[in-house]
């Protein structure tokens, strides 16, 4: 009867445990800085930071709204097909959690126990550069959204390999969006000729049919960055074009993003990125969605020879409701590459792999595409619904998949790590270092918590670089290796055993201890 009575104990003490309210500082501010700081920083571009639990506490409801609708944070494509690199959606377990501190007062806790905010790098991320250039300052002149292209030459003489590029955004409260191309027709230096403001009005592309699309940039999104030995040709005296995105808010604001690239050295593999669907492959018909219809389309394509993926990119325009690519090779099974179940065109972006997919020859990569032209689809751009066909214009339509591939692959290109981050499945709590021998010293915090292969340790900015151990429940010591980022260490070869495990850290003359877990 006895362990019995015990066994009640610990589970009534287990039921409690989980049902103690969610605080800021215990629980929230975890979430928030993993998922919703990119973003929501002081002169960011979103219009209210998230960096204390006053300014939490302010939009709180909003922030509840928003994690339900998974409007935020903004991560269309759908995990549950296909995982890719660095995901930041949220579990349902921490959508809950926010949304039980909402219902809650929207509580504070022990303010001592609150992590660390995250330094937000607003600079370069991908070291010595080879080649960096502005665009032309530009003050938005409208009270209207704006799609301007801007012209920034290379003066390369020769080819280079482009193994790494990143946005630098002039104006974050102003940049909505940026795509980049290549270009060596020179006609989009005629079209910024011709236009007497900096750059040019410019829609779907660059206006030249030859230009290559190298990527982009939106907020939060991180550089581009390709495996070694692997780079993206850029021609001879080719030129950059920006396509930014400014919202209609933005008049009068001035913006001067910079483009940075990393170029290859030695024997390169070359990157191609193609629209390899795209509304020319469509199965038996044209891309033509008649007024008060929904319409559906399949783009195939039997690639030719053995294929290594690194990121798709879908794209449609206002009237695109949803889009699913997949490959099917030759033997086997359906090979998912991404979904987007709800598209916003707001909201598009690039989706690399978390390893390199090879497909074999003769593999056919799909993509299933629905439209809405009727007057339920609230971003319809006519009202009432006209007939869409293919075309630029914000009123026209596409259906395009830019894959980065190389070809032909290497059996060793399935090894190479992209990214192994997974989205933590915990409820966001922190790990608190304490010192219980000088209590009057800072705490450390270290999430996620639970945790399955990394996490970050942040520390006080002036502090070097302090001497960390993991261990056992036995006492034995584990390898630990991390890297330094700014005021927080990030820490990789973590147990694959799950159960917990004791991490200190020693800093000169004093030395902190918790308890860290790890997940199955």
């Amino acid at each position: 009867m006895r362990p019995f009575l015990l066994l009640l104990a610990f589970l009534g003490l287990a039921l409690h445990s989980s049902a103690q309210t969610p605080t800021w500082s215990d629980n929230v501010a975890c979430i928030v800085y993993q998922r919703c700081y990119s973003c929501h920083y002081t002169g960011g571009p979103t219009p209210f930071s998230l960096k204390t639990y006053s300014d939490a506490f302010l939009v709180r409801n909003a922030m509840k709204s928003a994690v339900q609708a998974r409007r935020m944070p903004p991560w269309p494509a759908d995990p549950a097909y296909r995982t890719h690199a660095k995901e930041r959606y949220l579990t349902q377990a921490e959508i809950n959690l926010i949304a039980d501190w909402v219902d809650a007062g929207a509580p504070e806790g022990n303010p001592a126990n609150a992590p660390i905010p995250p330094v937000i790098n607003t600079g370069s991320q991908i070291g010595t550069l080879s080649w960096t250039g502005k665009m032309a300052d530009y003050v938005n002149p409208l009270n209207q959204e704006d799609y301007r292209c801007f012209v920034v030459p290379l003066n390369n003489a020769q080819a280079v390999y482009l193994s790494a590029m990143e946005v630098i955004p002039g104006n974050q409260e102003m940049v909505h969006h940026c795509l980049v191309y290549a270009d060596n027709t020179g006609i989009p230096s005629q079209l910024d000729a011709n236009d007497p403001l900096p750059g040019y009005t410019n829609f779907g592309g660059t206006g030249s049919q030859d230009s290559k699309f190298l990527g982009g940039w939106v907020p939060g999104g991180d550089p581009i960055v390709y495996p070694a030995g692997m780079g993206m040709k850029l021609e001879p005296n080719s030129v950059l074009v920006l396509q930014m995105h400014y919202p209609i808010n933005t008049q009068g604001k001035l913006d001067s993003t910079r483009v940075n690239l990393k170029f290859a050295s030695g024997t390169t593999r070359e990157v191609m990125n193609m629209a390899i669907l795209n509304h020319i492959t469509t199965i038996n018909q044209n891309l033509v969605i008649p007024a008060n219809t929904v319409r559906s389309f399949t783009a195939e394509y039997s690639i030719p020879y053995n294929t290594t993926l690194l990121s798709v990119m879908p794209h449609m325009h206002l009237i695109g409701k949803s889009m699913k690519i997949y490959a099917v090779p030759p033997v086997g099974d359906t090979i998912p590459l991404v979904d987007i179940p709800n598209w916003d065109f707001s909201w598009q972006g690039t989706y690399s792999f978390r390893k390199p997919l090879i497909l074999p020859a003769n593999s056919l990569l799909k993509a299933e595409a629905v439209y809405d032209n009727t007057a339920n689809n609230p971003n319809n751009p006519s009202n009432p619904p006209q007939t869409v066909t293919a075309g630029e214009a914000t009123t026209d339509e596409m259906l395009i998949a830019y894959f980065s591939f190389l070809i032909p692959s290497f059996p060793a290109d399935a090894n190479i790590v992209i990214d192994t981050d997974t989205v933590p499945s915990g409820l966001g709590q922190c790990l608190v270092l304490s010192n219980p021998e000088q209590p009057n010293l800072p705490n450390l915090n270290l999430f996620p918590n639970p945790t399955s292969e990394r996490a970050i340790l942040q520390i006080p900015s002036e502090w070097e670089t302090p001497e960390l151990h993991l261990t056992d429940a036995l006492g034995r010591e584990l390898p630990l290796s991390f890297i330094r980022v700014e005021n927080a260490l990030h820490l990789s070869t973590l147990p694959s055993s799950p159960g917990m495990y004791t991490l200190t850290v020693r800093y000169q003359n004093s030395v902190w201890t918790g308890r860290l877990s790890i997940a199955p």
